[in-house]
C-alpha cells in the first residue's frame, strides 16, 4: 500500500502568516537550508522541504499558537507522527510553533529543542497528547504507534518563532536594507504568504502515492528560487529617477559627453518596459535569476565581466534589452547587494 494524503486544510489569518514563516525558516535558517529545491504546499504536511533529487526531505507541521502545553505539543505532532509511520522517508520532522510554556523546557531561551530538552514531566505530558490523539485520528495505524513512538521523538524537532513579518524578510534577504521601510518588507512577507495560500486551493486529499517526487504532476509547491528571486527582485531600487549607479558610469562615461544622457535615457526606458511585460515573464526571471547567480558568485566583477559570464540567449530573450541596457539592468541588481 502506498502513502495516502490525508488532513490537508486551509488557513488563515495568523496560521497562514506562520506557515509563511515556516517556509522562509526552510529557505534560509537550517544548516540544510541550501539543499532545498521545493518547497510542498499541504501535501505531506503544511509544508515540506525537499531537495533537487527528491531523496531528502525535511517535513514540517506549523502551529502559530504561543504558550503551548507539553500535552499540546503532542497532540500537535501527530501529521509529523503520521508521516514517520508511514511508507515515505523523511529527514527529519520539525514542529514549527509561535511559542511553548513555561514548564515544557529545562532551558527557557531554547529556540531549537528536541524531545530530549523537555522536563521530564513534560515529556509524559507530550507522550500523552500524541498518543492520545494518533488513537482518535483516523490515518495511522493504532498498532503502530507504540513501536514507532519513541523513535519517532528521537528525531522530532521543535522550533520556535514569532519573529515579526519584517525582520525575517530583511534578515534573510542580504541586501542593503537600511532605505527600505518595514511595510515594504511586510508586504514582501504577505506576497509569499498569498503565493503560498493558493496551493492550498488544490484539492489532493485521498490521493494515493508511492514515492516523495510524486507530488511533482500536482502544482503543490513553490520553488526555492522563485522565493529567493522574488524577495530580490522586490527589493532591488528600480528608481529610474534616481542617478544610475556610478558601476554603470564606467560604461556610460566611455561614450561622448553630448550621447550620454540620450543613451541613459534609452536604457532606463528599456528596462522599464521589461518590468512590466507580463507576457514576457519566464524570460525575465531566467535572466534575473541568472544575473544574481553571477553576482553571488563574486560581487567585485566589472558590470562588462558578469554581462559576459551570462548565456547570451538569456538576454536575447528579453529583446528589449540591448547590450547597454541589459548592463544597466546588472548594475541595478549590483546595487542592491551588500558588499
Amino acid at each position: 500500500m502506498g502513502y495516502i494524503i490525508k488532513s490537508t486544510e486551509k488557513t488563515t489569518g495568523i496560521a497562514a502568516d506562520q506557515e509563511t514563516r515556516a517556509l522562509l525558516y526552510l529557505l534560509n535558517d537550517r544548516n540544510d537550508s541550501n539543499t532545498m529545491h521545493w518547497f510542498v504546499i499541504d501535501f505531506f504536511n503544511d509544508i515540506t522541504g525537499i531537495n533537487h533529487s527528491c531523496n531528502y526531505a525535511i517535513d514540517v507541521q506549523s502551529k502559530a499558537a504561543k504558550k503551548i502545553s507539553a500535552k499540546a505539543l503532542g497532540a500537535y505532532s501527530v501529521t509529523l507522527f503520521k508521516n514517520y509511520c508511514s511508507c515515505l522517508t523523511f529527514n527529519s520532522y520539525v514542529l514549527f510553533v509561535g511559542g511553548i510554556g513555561g514548564r515544557v523546557c529545562k532551558d527557557k531561551t531554547k529556540t531549537v529543542l528536541s524531545y530530549h530538552d523537555m522536563e521530564q514531566t513534560a515529556k509524559s505530558a507530550f507522550v500523552s497528547g500524541l498518543k492520545e490523539m494518533a488513537i482518535s485520528v483516523s490515518y495511522i495505524d493504532n498498532s503502530k504507534i507504540d513501536e514507532n513512538i519513541y523513535g519517532f521523538l528521537d528525531e522530532l524537532v521543535i522550533v520556535i518563532s514569532d519573529e515579526s513579518k519584517s525582520n525575517i524578510i530583511k534578515r534573510i534577504s542580504h541586501l542593503k536594507t537600511s532605505n527600505i521601510s518595514d511595510e515594504k518588507f511586510t508586504s514582501i512577507f504577505n506576497e509569499i504568504r498569498d503565493k503560498q495560500a493558493v496551493l492550498k486551493n488544490n484539492n489532493v486529499e485521498g490521493l494515493e502515492i508511492q514515492c516523495i517526487s510524486d507530488f511533482l504532476p500536482h502544482k503543490k509547491y513553490l520553488s526555492a528560487q522563485t522565493v529567493s528571486n522574488l524577495i530580490l527582485h522586490r527589493l532591488v531600487d528600480y528608481d529610474m529617477d534616481k542617478q544610475i549607479p556610478s558601476s554603470f558610469e564606467e560604461i556610460i562615461n566611455r561614450f561622448e559627453y553630448d550621447l550620454r544622457a540620450e543613451i541613459v535615457q534609452s536604457c532606463k526606458t528599456a528596462i522599464e518596459r521589461v518590468l512590466f511585460d507580463k507576457n514576457n515573464a519566464s524570460n525575465f526571471w531566467a535572466l534575473f535569476s541568472a544575473i544574481r547567480a553571477e553576482l553571488e558568485k563574486d560581487q567585485k566583477r566589472s558590470i562588462d565581466e558578469v554581462y559576459s559570464s551570462i548565456d547570451a540567449n538569456l538576454i536575447d530573450n528579453v529583446p528589449a534589452l540591448d547590450v547597454l541596457s541589459a548592463k544597466l539592468f546588472i548594475s541595478l541588481i549590483k546595487e542592491s547587494f551588500k558588499v
